[in-house]
C-alpha cells in the first residue's frame, strides 16, 4: 500500500482529474460517467470503514492512476497542464535541429588553430548563437507565464518531486527557471542582466543589418 503522503496526493490528483473532467461540455457521455466513476471511488477511499478501507483505496488509486497514464487522450478543455501543449510542441520542433548538440558531443575540448578570418567568422557565429539563447529565453519567460493558470499550477504543486513523467518533470523544470518566482527571485541582480542581453543583442542587429546588405549586394 502506499505511503500516507503518497495516497493523499493520489486522492488530490483524482479530484482534480474530475474537476476537469466536469468541465468538459462536450456532452459525451463516456466522459461524464468516467468524471461520476472516479468521484465515487474518491468518497468510498476515503469514508469506507476499516474492513472495507484498504481494498477501497486500492481500486481508487489504480483507477486515478490508469486514468493520469492516459491524460493525452482525455478531451479539449479537460487534460492536465493543456496549457503547456502548445509550448512543449515548439520545444519539440527546436530541439532535433539543434546543432549545440552536435557542437558540445564533438569539438568540446579540442583546441584547432585558425587563422584571423575562420577565427573571426566563428565568433560572428557564436555571438548568433548566444543571441539566440537570450531571445528564446525572454520568450520562454512570457510564454511560461502566459501558461499560468491556476488548474496547472494546482496540478504541478501536487504532483511536484513525485512522477517521472518527462512532460510534468519539463513543466516544472521551465517553471523553476522561467516562472515569475524565479525572476522575482533573481530581481535584484536583473538589471545588470538586462543590460547585458540588450548589448548583446544590439550587437547582433549590427551584425545582422551589416550581414543583409552583403546578401543585397550580392544580388545587384
Amino acid at each position: 500500500m502506499e505511503s500516507s503522503e503518497t495516497q493523499k496526493r493520489i486522492i488530490s490528483l483524482g479530484k482534480l482529474l474530475v474537476e476537469g473532467l466536469e468541465r468538459d461540455h462536450s456532452s459525451k457521455p463516456v466522459t461524464h460517467w468516467m468524471a461520476h466513476y472516479v468521484a465515487q471511488l474518491i468518497v468510498e477511499a476515503e469514508t469506507a470503514t476499516s474492513e472495507n478501507k484498504e481494498m477501497a483505496q486500492k481500486r481508487c488509486f489504480e483507477t486515478v492512476l490508469m486514468l493520469w497514464s492516459h491524460r493525452s487522450s482525455l478531451p479539449h478543455g479537460s487534460r492536465p497542464l493543456e496549457d503547456f501543449e502548445p509550448l512543449f510542441e515548439t520545444l519539440n520542433r527546436l530541439s532535433p535541429e539543434n546543432p549545440r548538440f552536435w557542437h558540445n558531443q564533438y569539438l568540446r575540448g579540442h583546441e584547432v588553430a585558425l587563422d584571423e578570418e575562420a577565427a573571426q567568422t566563428l565568433a560572428v557565429i557564436e555571438s548568433i548563437d548566444r543571441a539566440a539563447r537570450i531571445l528564446m529565453s525572454e520568450l520562454l519567460s512570457f510564454a511560461v507565464e502566459s501558461c499560468r493558470s491556476e488548474d496547472t499550477l494546482r496540478y504541478l504543486k501536487n504532483l511536484m518531486g513525485e512522477t517521472e513523467d518527462a512532460d510534468i518533470r519539463l513543466a516544472v523544470r521551465l517553471f523553476d527557471e522561467y516562472g515569475p518566482e524565479t525572476k522575482e527571485a533573481q530581481k535584484d541582480g536583473q538589471h545588470k542582466q538586462l543590460t547585458e542581453r540588450i548589448e548583446t543583442l544590439n550587437r547582433f542587429i549590427e551584425g545582422a543589418v551589416k550581414m543583409r546588405n552583403m546578401m543585397q549586394a550580392r544580388l545587384s
